[in-house]
């Protein structure tokens, strides 16, 4: 049990380090890609189980198959991976966290719902900002930095996609994201300089 535990906190410390990295890196406009065919349902239903082998919660996938998207698959695995494990630490243990993927002209949505403590939605924009978090008593907020959000929104962006929050106090959080088909160099070399 205390090795488990060393290992978790070892982990996050990792997470901790990549973020602030990639954090410099996102602010100085210097994040960098590399780029090949994701097939996103797949990616989705391996870090799902990566989950499912680690936690309490319930998963339901519903999974469109969806065409092919010219994508960083790590960068966007990030993306996943920070989304999934908020869904899981913001809601109760056996709860269920909900995972969609559908074509959309242009590219894909993803949506990953969980039926935790939900967001007021004053804050649905500043959750992205580099280091904001939303201060919760009931919650210990203690790890983290408000680092995660703001990175995937800087790859998503950095893709050329998007991302936003719909959530309701008490009936938990919605995050959707959308992945181009295609990589566009123009509109993303623009992004990067705004």
């Amino acid at each position: 049990m205390k090795r488990a535990w060393q290992q978790l906190q070892i982990d996050r410390l990792i997470e901790l380090i990549r973020y602030l990295i990639d954090s410099s890196h996102i602010s100085e406009g210097v994040i960098s890609l590399t780029l090949e065919k994701v097939d996103l349902k797949e990616l989705l239903i391996e870090k799902v189980e990566e989950f499912k082998r680690t936690g309490s919660h319930f998963f339901d996938l519903i999974l469109e198959d969806v065409p092919m998207v010219i994508a960083d698959r790590d960068r966007i695995a990030q993306v996943i991976v920070h989304l999934i494990g908020n869904a899981v630490k913001y809601s109760p243990p056996q709860t269920r966290v909900t995972i969609k993927s559908r074509a959309r002209i242009g590219g894909v949505e993803i949506t990953i719902k969980d039926r935790g403590m939900g967001i007021d939605p004053a804050y649905h924009e500043k959750i992205f900002e580099r280091f904001y978090r939303v201060k919760n008593e009931d919650k210990d907020n203690g790890s983290g930095m408000g680092l995660g959000l703001y990175t995937s929104s800087q790859i998503l962006r950095k893709h050329g996609g998007s991302i936003h929050v719909r959530s309701i106090i008490g009936q938990g959080s919605e995050f959707i994201f959308f992945v181009p088909y295609h990589y566009n160099v123009n509109q993303n070399e623009k992004n990067s300089g705004d």
